[in-house]
């Protein structure tokens, strides 16, 4: 599969903490697709959402586009991406990975705003985002597995952020 020289449009999907946003800036430098991070469209500052019509008006703006890729949870919104998608990426690394990730990137970003986060969201974590990114795999990963092997859509999986890193590796 010739990937990234026919795809122009690419989800990265998977759960907080797994690289999302990481695997998708490395992507975006490859291929020079127009990169959106689903955070930056959903959050407002000081961590205040947005709210629901104007998020999906600002993605479907985005789906639009001939060319992207976009990275972020947001499972309610994955069957809308999907029908726009010719790629999905999905980070399906274990829990402990993710739980690593989070933690790395709150130590790692403390007290400042991500570049892939909307402007005046300074990196904060507390016992329900642990929580969401515990039960992740219980919860919200069948149900996105699910959804993959129900579309038509070219679908990678990676298992570790390792194999992620050595196929982006490959791409260059």
């Amino acid at each position: 599969m010739e990937v990234c020289m026919r795809h122009q449009r690419i989800l990265i999907i998977g759960c907080s903490g797994s690289g999302k946003s990481y695997f998708s800036r490395e992507l975006h430098k490859v291929t020079q697709l127009p990169l959106v991070h689903l955070d930056q469209l959903y959050w407002k500052k000081g961590w205040e959402k947005r709210g629901k019509a104007l998020f999906l008006k600002d993605l479907q703006s985005h789906l639009q586009q001939s060319s992207w890729i976009i990275d972020g949870n947001f499972d309610s919104t994955l069957p809308l991406r999907m029908q726009y998608a010719d790629l999905v990426i999905c980070l399906d690394v274990p829990r402990i990975q993710s739980l690593q990730g989070v933690t790395t990137r709150w130590f790692k970003h403390f007290g400042r705003t991500r570049v892939d986060m909307a402007v005046g969201c300074p990196e904060k974590i507390d016992m329900e985002f642990l929580q969401f990114v515990w039960t992740y795999q219980e919860k919200i990963r069948p149900h996105i597995l699910q959804q993959l092997r129900e579309s038509s859509v070219d679908t990678i999986i990676f298992k570790s952020r390792k194999s992620a890193k050595a196929w982006l590796k490959n791409l260059t």
